[in-house]
This record gives C-alpha cells, sequence and structure tokens, in this order.
C-alpha cells in the first residue's frame, strides 16, 4: 500500500521528524500477506514496491526512492489546505486507498499498512488545551451533526486508510472548510461521513518520554506523535536511539 505525507513550513527541528518518520516507516512498516511472495522472503516480481509519496515544501534531504511534489499551502486556513494536498495526491499521483501519514507519526512496532485500523477517541465535542483547536472540533462537530452524520473524533495521532475516489467525492466539503476561520477536521470529516468501522483509542501525543510511565504509556500502541515541547524531552532522543542508521529515504 502506497503512504502519503504532506508537509507544510511548520516544523521547528528541520524537518528532522520526517526524517525519524522515515526510518521508523523502513524498519516497520510490512507488507501485508497479499503483497509477500510464496516464500514470504522477497516479494514477487509483478508486486510493485510500495511508493512513499511527500506533497509540500522540500524538507532538503529526500532521496530518489522518495517520489516528491512541491504543493504549496492553500489559502484560507490550516485545515483546508491540508485537504487541497490530499486532494491534489488523489488527483494527480495516486489511485485506490493509501496510507495516509503526518510527518510526526513514528511507528515503533511491527504494522501492516492494509491492515491498519481506523481509530477515533469519542465525541468531536470536548475540550481541547488548543483553544483554536477545540473550536476547529466544534464547528466540525456541528456541521457533520446538521448533515446528519455521526460525530466522531477520528483525528488522532495515528495515520488513516483514505481511498482516492472517497477522498475526491468529499470535495463540496472542503469548500464548506474553506469558508470557516477555522475549517473542517478532514480525518473526522471523512471517517464520520463513510462511517469507518472503528476502535477506541487513547490518544498517544507526548509531551515527554522520559519516565516508566511514559514508556507503559508508548507500549499500549503501534504509533507514537510528539508535541514541539516532547521532541524536545525525549522523544527525539528515544528515536535517535531506536532508529540511528539512515533510511534508503534519506540523502
Amino acid at each position: 500500500m502506497n503512504i502519503l505525507y504532506i508537509l507544510g513550513n511548520g516544523s521547528l527541528h528541520n524537518n528532522e521528524e520526517l526524517r525519524y518518520s522515515l526510518r521508523s516507516v523502513e524498519k516497520n512498516v510490512t507488507p501485508s500477506a497479499v503483497e509477500r511472495s510464496p516464500s514470504s522472503v522477497e516479494r514477487s516480481p509483478s508486486t510493485p514496491e510500495a511508493r512513499i509519496i511527500v506533497v509540500g515544501d522540500n524538507p532538503g534531504f529526500l532521496s530518489d526512492k522518495v517520489e516528491y511534489h512541491y504543493v504549496p499551502d492553500a489559502s484560507s486556513n490550516k485545515a483546508y489546505s491540508i485537504a487541497k494536498k490530499i486532494e491534489w495526491a488523489c488527483k494527480n499521483v495516486l489511485q485506490g486507498d493509501f496510507l495516509f501519514m503526518n510527518d510526526d507519526f513514528f511507528f515503533h512496532k511491527k504494522i501492516v499498512p492494509a491492515a491498519y485500523p481506523n481509530y477515533q477517541m469519542g465525541p468531536l465535542k470536548q475540550s481541547a488545551p488548543d483553544r483554536n483547536y477545540e473550536r476547529l472540533l466544534l464547528d466540525t462537530h456541528n456541521y457533520l451533526h446538521t448533515l446528519g452524520h455521526t460525530t466522531l473524533h477520528f483525528d488522532v495521532h495515528t495515520p488513516i486508510i483514505y481511498n482516492t475516489e472517497k477522498f475526491l467525492a468529499l470535495s463540496p466539503h472542503w469548500e464548506e472548510s474553506k469558508k470557516r476561520h477555522f475549517g473542517l477536521v478532514v480525518k473526522s470529516v471523512y471517517g464520520n461521513i463513510y462511517g469507518l468501522p472503528h476502535l477506541p483509542y487513547i490518544d498517544c501525543k507526548l509531551d515527554q518520554l522520559k519516565t516508566y510511565d511514559d514508556f507503559k504509556r508508548i507500549e499500549a500502541t503501534s504509533c507514537i506523535s510528539c508535541s514541539d515541547q516532547g521532541w524536545r524531552n525525549g522523544v527525539a532522543d528515544y528515536l535517535k536511539l531506536k532508529f540511528p542508521n539512515p533510511s534508503k529515504f534519506e540523502i
């Protein structure tokens, strides 16, 4: 299954998050049984390698093993810009199902993309540390509720499987997102409108990774994420120890 990253220009760490995310993909993303050869050792010659596609700003270190496309941020709000970059990829470089990644998602256990679950963490109408983000969730809740859809919070810090045709069919909703000050949260619009099967999840965006309780917390998931504070407060050190070697995706 192909993997899509979108990038903006907001990294405070010279896009090192993406570097280690790609290292985690190389080490821990494994092909499904369908993608394996009969020997389960080498891929079938008829099965193409999964593509890693990065759309957005250029981090400056990607190798030719990554398919990179420059796409600027769309004017309006951040949520709309995210939707439009994914939409561009669906129109121009992807077909069918793909795994959508953020640059600050890190797999610390083996996963199979095609079998990756959809996660949600309760209702969209909930408090958040960032008041603007709380308003974004509330606006998305109200929008989906008005249309008669469920209002689950799919925007946890894990990947999600999108389908190109289904994503493109949501274009009118992205135009509604453009009109709003905060926009509409992309994963939750997609997940609720299409009624994705889902599992409950306790989000694992780390503000630190130092204590026994911190490490016990990450054992409950295959994918961790972090805030900028968390990157500086243990997460970067953990990733450097876990993935010390450059991946084929970097130069």
